[in-house]
């Protein structure tokens, strides 16, 4: 009687066509050991790669002082208080005054504040769903 691996096993397997045939035990013992570290070695390569982009999106959504903010683009921030707004960075052309601008009314006024801490906004998905 052969003994099946389990799915969870075999599912990156049959990803890859010279390991398609690793649906059980004995044909995993089969399998020469080159192909057997290769499925490693693509496994380790796909979970640090995944690690990375999970470690990429949880420092990009922590909060950071607001020195080191970027000027360049439409960032949250908060204020001492706690309140979050987007925002972006303006300079006053004349007193070159530096704020971020929350919201511009009609008659150009600008709603500024002076925040403690940024973040990025958080990357769409592009409509997929986790």
């Amino acid at each position: 009687m052969t003994e099946q691996i389990p799915r969870s096993t075999c599912t990156r397997c049959a990803e890859t066509e010279r390991l398609a045939a690793c649906r059980s035990v004995d044909s995993w013992m089969a399998l020469a050991d080159s192909d057997k570290r290769a499925w490693f070695a693509q496994t380790l390569i796909i979970d640090s790669e995944k690690a990375k982009r999970i470690s990429e999106l949880e420092s990009a959504l922590e909060w950071h002082a607001i020195d080191y903010a970027p000027h360049n683009q439409r960032v949250l921030v908060k204020s001492e208080s706690g309140e979050i707004y987007a925002a972006h960075w303006v300079q006053h052309p004349g007193t070159g005054d530096e704020a971020w601008c929350v919201s511009e009314a009609e008659d150009g006024t600008q709603h500024i504040i002076h925040p403690v801490e940024w973040r990025a906004i958080a990357p769409s998905d592009g409509g997929r769903s986790a």
